[in-house]
């Protein structure tokens, strides 16, 4: 059958804006990719920007390395053509100690698949055991233009290993992501037998308290004049408290980066129910740039006399630059099990909204949530109550308020 070439014709930007919205759809992205030369390249753009190696949830984890091995012989073979668009590789899931097996990348030739994977800019680790890795992945994928490294949920972060780690780092390597990092102790980790490797300039995007407590040797501001700046910090407990030198270290270390911080979030454990600690306006005293502030689960015993609020107050009122806070979101828990003690709780916190409002004059977005353990508790009751202070139904309705009631899986409340 003839086709006529006479028919519609559509710009190089639509089709582009086309594919976009497709960019999840894969089967229609790979047929898409059989219509022309700019169809291919763009659906080739969303099918490999990122390519993910997750391991199993059963099995064995060595199938995801040959898995890897007959990715690198692909990239590496001659008429290959989807490598310009891989910027992104994502190892996800090892956890158990790499076996060293004799068929792991034997005879594959790095210096030359390098090359076919020029645009790679990203690497990203997550939910795995630094251990798990052959070293030769870790040799390739150091070697690559890597601009920015994330690490979430990472176990095994010995000395040795973070010393390994950081020894490849690569010298185009622009910004990090440190998350969750774990080591199986509460023992200070010394990392000053090359404390070198640390001192080099780092930029954060996320940043937590459980990563950085690893690096205390190091990056301690009282010891070493560090050149580290954070966009957002996550401020979080490991165990059921700190130590004195943790908290003061990190309390240092705030006040050193906190002109880069613009984005911060406070939680705390669910059997701790005490914040005047994490909450310590000493820690925002030189936040000048803060432009989001998240603290989560807020939790108030009503068998105490004391009432937190005041203790956030009094932090919010610290913060140096409140005409620069666009956005504040605040969980608050209750242990009540009596609906109406609850709401009474409740109400003693409503002026906190007031207060928000009072010392932040162009905050676009104050996100309040009620935390429930009860999944079928009517939510009613605690909106009706908060909707009644001062204009926050207008608000809502604008949608510079947001209220929600939400199940809270702590075990305090």
């Amino acid at each position: 059958m003839l086709v006529s070439s006479e028919g519609p014709t559509f710009s190089p930007e639509i089709i582009s804006e086309i594919i976009g919205y497709l960019h999840d759809d894969k089967k229609t992205l790979r047929t898409l990719g059989f219509v022309s030369k700019h169809t291919l390249h763009e659906s080739r753009h969303h099918l490999f920007s990122t390519v993910d190696f997750l391991a199993p949830l059963t099995g064995n984890a060595y199938d995801v390395w040959q898995d890897f091995d007959r990715f690198l012989r692909l990239v590496d073979v001659a008429w290959t053509s989807f490598t310009p668009a891989i910027q992104c590789i994502r190892f996800l899931g090892f956890y158990g100690k790499c076996a060293d097996h004799h068929s792991i990348g034997r005879g594959i030739p790095l210096a030359r698949i390098r090359t076919n994977l020029l645009n790679v800019k990203s690497l990203r680790l997550g939910s795995l055991n630094l251990t798990s890795i052959p070293s030769y992945i870790l040799d390739l994928v150091f070697q690559l233009p890597i601009e920015h490294l994330s690490l979430g949920l990472v176990y095994g972060c010995n000395a040795t290993n973070l010393l390994d780690l950081f020894r490849r780092f690569p010298p185009l390597l622009r910004t990090l992501d440190f998350n969750r990092m774990k080591f199986p102790s509460t023992l200070r980790l010394c990392l000053l037998v090359e404390s070198s490797v640390f001192h080099r300039p780092f930029r954060f995007e996320t940043l937590d308290s459980r990563s950085l407590l690893l690096f205390q040797s190091v990056w301690d501001p009282f010891c070493y004049n560090i050149d580290i700046k954070v966009k957002s910090f996550w401020l979080q407990l490991e165990y059921d408290q700190l130590y004195p030198h943790e908290a003061l270290f990190i309390s240092r270390f705030l006040q050193r980066i906190g002109s880069s911080l613009e984005n911060l979030k406070i939680s705390h454990r669910e059997y701790d129910p005490w914040i005047n600690g994490f909450l310590d306006p000493i820690h925002v005293s030189q936040c000048i740039n803060l432009r989001s502030l998240e603290i989560e689960e807020l939790k108030w015993d009503d068998r105490e006399d004391q009432v937190p609020d005041s203790a956030v107050q009094k932090f919010l009122s610290a913060l140096p630059s409140p005409r620069l806070v666009q956005e504040i979101s605040i969980e608050i828990a209750f242990s009540a099990q009596m609906l109406e003690r609850r709401l009474i709780m409740l109400l003693k916190w409503s002026s906190l909204i007031e207060t928000v409002q009072r010392l932040f004059p162009n905050l676009n977005k104050l996100a309040i949530s009620i935390g429930t353990r009860l999944r079928a508790e009517d939510p009613n009751p605690y909106l009706d109550l908060l909707r009644r202070v001062g204009n926050v139904r207008d608000l809502e309705k604008k949608g510079v308020i947001k209220l929600d009631v939400i199940i809270s899986h702590s075990l305090y409340i």
